[in-house]
């Protein structure tokens, strides 16, 4: 059990600059929309609060060298199935 949530605590740590960017984009967002700078900071400490107990349950982001491959391999599969359709 503490071993899984060892496993479960350093996925979060390795998702944290995908969420990171996510939050950057929620905050500017809400910043343009004229928000102040406090309901940002409750935003910002509430989407990392929330991530936090997700990833004690399992559940987090990818990391980003794992969104990296994935990407890779999507990238590479709409090639090929461009190139069946002789677009390509």
């Amino acid at each position: 059990m503490i071993t899984t949530l060892l496993s479960n605590l350093m996925d979060f740590v390795l998702s944290v600059p995908i969420n990171l960017v996510i939050i950057g984009i929620i905050c500017l967002i809400l910043k343009i929309a004229g928000k102040t700078i406090k309901t940002i900071i409750k935003v910002f400490v509430g989407y990392f609060i929330i991530c936090f107990i997700l990833a004690v349950l399992g559940l987090s982001l990818p990391s980003i060298p794992a969104l990296v491959i994935w990407l890779k391999n999507i990238i590479i599969s709409i090639g090929a199935w461009l190139s069946s359709l002789g677009i390509l």
